[in-house]
């Protein structure tokens, strides 16, 4: 019986208590005695086995609060102000007093281990009642308030999570924002550029269009950089795993600053070693990524002599390989103090580098945090004035895939590489710059194409007229790429045209977006002619 009686009134004097505790009405650094008095308001009176007050709250005038004072001691009588019969074990004492009904359940320590009394008190005046097991209580009461302080914790740490992924997600928006209105008129720009490189020009002249597009490209890697940094912060980087040629890859990436290294007077060289399978499975888009912040590097801190690009194959498993990319230059080298601190976020071998090349010190270490994601390695040896070495090493799986290259293609609309161009194309673009960048590129590839400016024109259009390809902006006035895709799709099933993202929007959860509903291709602002032709080649027309 008496372990009820422990467990029963017990939990009655804890439940005030972890109440004000839910409330936040008990600071968590208050002690024993405070939380007691302020928090349980119907507790009594509390005494040990040997009768020793250990609070009095009887009397509004006074609060005796004492733990375990032998100067308190009262006897029960005293205590209760109230004359006591007898004392039985378990045995219930009625008595009266003014008209006020106490009903006393009296236990005396039965057994070494237990050391309690137990008073239980009910009464119109005092509606509830408490009952108390000394020990036992406060060792309850600890265990409750660190219960509850945890859980105050977990609170905040809950309330701080929510803080901080709402802070990311709106640093994100702001970002994709920032990156959307960049890109677009960078569109334009390139777009010109690459447009008036095919005309008839002087040195003079090429050399300054060269220069616009460097720079251009800079401003994109900077852009890009932030991007990918504020994603590494919050853990969203995701890989997407293709099939893809190494060596097509590299020399992807040799094109793309052989122009900057020509205006410095550089040559760019490659070697690849030609015995094993060059077709692999990997993120093809990051580690381009990875090794154009490595050539830009190289190119950026090399004033004379050259750059060597050197790609070998190490077979660590059935058709799995060790893929080692190194890029090396003559360049002014780093000391062995700064190679320490490279790899981290806004770092550069010393700030007067800063002053003198540019840049914002992320690019190597996204580099180091996005082939730390593909379990490879990034390393570096140099020595200053002699030039600098990066070896990137990222295990891959090779493939059986002898067609695979840049751009995968989805299995259950095969494509061939032939381009008709009696096929119509519709181009749905809101920007008039970007339509006519559009429209002049698809002209010097022998193309003709309709322009809609919404998603709404887009559908017209077709009720109108046949194409077998629309390349979609995603952000326009009326109705949005992702919409009049959905509708598309809807409408025409698989007889729809091949529809491709054409989007100043760079996150994967962009291209995700595109993908869920039914995009088939995706190809990024601003717009390079090559990779329009790529595109078209390859997505152009349908298995019949």
């Amino acid at each position: 019986m008496s372990n009820n009686l422990i467990d029963t009134h017990q939990l009655v004097s804890l439940i005030e208590l972890t109440n004000a505790m839910a409330e936040d009405s008990i600071a968590p650094s208050l002690d024993a005695n405070q939380i007691i008095s302020q928090s349980v308001d119907k507790l009594m009176w509390i005494i040990d086995f040997d009768l020793c007050l250990i609070l009095d709250k009887s009397t509004k005038s006074h609060l005796n609060l004492v733990l375990n004072n032998e100067n308190t001691k009262h006897d029960f009588e005293s205590l209760t102000k109230l004359p006591i019969v007898e004392y039985t074990q378990n045995m219930p004492i009625s008595l009266s007093d003014n008209d006020y009904y106490l009903f006393y359940d009296v236990l005396y320590k039965d057994n070494e281990n237990a050391k309690l009394i137990l008073f239980l008190q009910r009464s119109e005046r005092f509606p509830s009642q408490i009952s108390i097991v000394l020990e036992l209580f406060c060792t309850s009461l600890k265990k409750l308030l660190e219960t509850k302080k945890n859980e105050l914790k977990n609170r905040k740490l809950q309330n701080e999570k929510a803080i901080l992924e709402e802070s990311n997600k709106l640093k994100s928006l702001f970002l994709a924002t920032i990156s959307h209105e960049i890109r677009t008129p960078m569109n334009g720009i390139l777009g010109i550029v690459q447009l008036l490189k095919d005309t008839p020009l002087n040195n003079q002249q090429v050399e300054m269009l060269d220069t616009i597009t460097n720079r251009s490209d800079d401003l994109i890697t900077i852009l890009n950089d932030i991007l990918d940094y504020s994603q590494l912060e919050t853990g969203k980087v995701a890989l997407n795993e293709v099939d893809f040629n190494v060596i097509e890859s590299v020399e992807d990436v040799v094109k793309r600053f052989s122009a900057a290294a020509h205006l410095k007077g550089l040559s760019i060289t490659t070697a690849f070693d030609n015995s094993t399978p060059v077709i692999f499975k990997g993120d093809v888009e990051r580690i381009k990524q990875i090794l154009s912040n490595l050539v830009h590097n190289a190119v950026k801190f090399t004033q004379v002599g050259e750059i060597n690009i050197i790609v070998n194959f190490e077979e660590t498993a059935t058709s799995f390989y060790q893929v080692n990319i190194i890029v090396k230059d003559t360049g002014i080298g780093i000391s062995k103090i700064a190679q320490k601190n490279l790899f981290q976020p806004f770092t550069q071998a010393d700030n007067s580098m800063s002053r003198t090349f540019g840049g914002t010190g992320l690019g190597l270490a996204i580099s180091a945090n996005l082939t730390k994601a593909m379990n490879g390695t990034i390393s570096v040896e140099s020595e200053e004035l002699k030039g600098t070495a990066f070896l990137l090493s990222i295990p891959l799986k090779t493939t059986q895939n002898p067609k695979a290259s840049r751009v995968q293609v989805d299995s259950e609309n095969e494509l061939t590489n032939t381009i008709n161009p009696n096929h119509k194309i519709l181009v749905v673009e809101d920007g008039r710059i970007n339509q006519t960048i559009v429209k002049m590129m698809l002209s010097k590839l022998g193309f003709e194409c309709d322009v809609a400016v919404n998603g709404l024109e887009a559908l017209k259009a077709l009720n109108n007229s046949e194409y077998s390809i629309i390349f979609m902006d995603l952000q326009m006035p009326e109705m949005d790429g992702l919409t009049a895709t959905k509708d598309i799709v809807k409408r025409y099933g698989q007889a729809r045209p091949i529809i491709v993202a054409m989007t100043a929007n760079i996150s994967k959860e962009d291209r995700k977006n595109c993908v869920a509903v039914g995009m088939d291709d995706f190809i990024l602002k601003p717009l390079l002619i090559t990779e329009l032709e790529r595109t078209l080649s390859t997505r152009y027309k349908r298995k019949q």
